[in-house]
């Protein structure tokens, strides 16, 4: 039977969290120097990603997508302890399946397990051209938030042009990966006696938590999740997030002005229409 934990490594964690939020005040004075946000979030990853600094050897390699996530945990605070990495396992036998992108290796496992039923071998690998590890990297960027092309740096190698990355990884996870690595983790867990039933409906709607999942089942798309969240606790504090409550929910969210959406770059009349559209 799989056992899910949570691992705490008070000191370990404490260090890393400190390191993302210093990694962090150096992005935000960095982006303040050019006009162009956009591309000074690639230099900065850039010049991380290939340095040798202390916040490197801490954090190792991170993307465009990370800083985001991260700044948006904060919510405007410098509490660190909002960073503090939570580890959430897998253990099958030997095997430890990661939900998180601090360590895709031990799910690459899990998938290359699942990879060997007839149904899954012939979509997920068939044309050869992303592996085990490839696969595991694109699953755990999807459901952790990240964008396509931060997806395909991850998993870009020498000789590998990320624009064609790109393309293989929005077949991957717009075909393959929601019509086939649910229910290939479905059967998996059936076979393990596995009862965390969320697994399959991450990967599906590429969240890492119950919550965005049912906001995503009511129809709220995956890049506004965290902004209707961010409204729903200011206006509706009390409001559960729960199953029972979805059709509340969904009244909750169509009443939200247009004001609401503080989106920069992004007339908020269109976000909304976005939003309602689903609901």
């Amino acid at each position: 039977m799989i056992e899910y934990s949570i691992i705490f490594t008070p000191e370990k964690s404490k260090k890393i969290a400190l390191a993302r939020l210093d990694l962090l005040n150096q992005w935000k004075e960095f982006r303040k120097k050019s006009n162009n946000k956009l591309q000074a979030d690639y230099d900065f990853v850039n010049l991380h990603n290939t340095s040798n600094s202390y916040l490197f050897e801490i954090l190792g390699k991170i993307s465009r997508g990370t800083l985001h996530r991260w700044k948006n945990i904060l919510n405007g605070t410098e509490d660190y302890t909002k960073l503090i990495p939570q580890y959430k396992y897998a253990k099958v036998d030997e095997y430890r399946t990661c939900l998180t992108d601090e360590n895709s290796d031990n799910l690459s496992k899990i998938v290359d397990i699942i990879a060997r039923l007839p149904e899954m071998k012939i979509f997920m690998i068939g044309e050869g051209k992303l592996d085990s590890e490839s696969l595991a990297k694109i699953i755990i960027g999807w459901v952790n938030g990240k964008n396509v092309r931060d997806i395909a740096n991850d998993i870009k190698r020498g000789g590998q042009h990320v624009n064609d990355l790109i393309g293989l990884c929005n077949k991957f996870i717009n075909g393959n990966m929601r019509n086939f690595v649910p229910w290939g983790l479905s059967i998996f867990q059936i076979l393990t006696n596995d009862n965390e039933k969320n697994l399959p409906s991450y990967v599906y709607y590429g969240v890492n938590n119950k919550e965005d999942v049912i906001l995503s089942k009511i129809g709220i798309p995956r890049f506004a999740l965290q902004n209707v969240k961010t409204i729903l606790s200011k206006k509706y504090p009390t409001e559960r997030i729960s199953i029972d409550n979805m059709e509340n929910l969904k009244s909750k969210i169509i009443s939200f002005d247009k004001q609401d959406y503080d989106i920069v770059k992004v007339d908020q009349s269109v976000y909304k229409e976005i939003v309602d559209t689903g609901l």
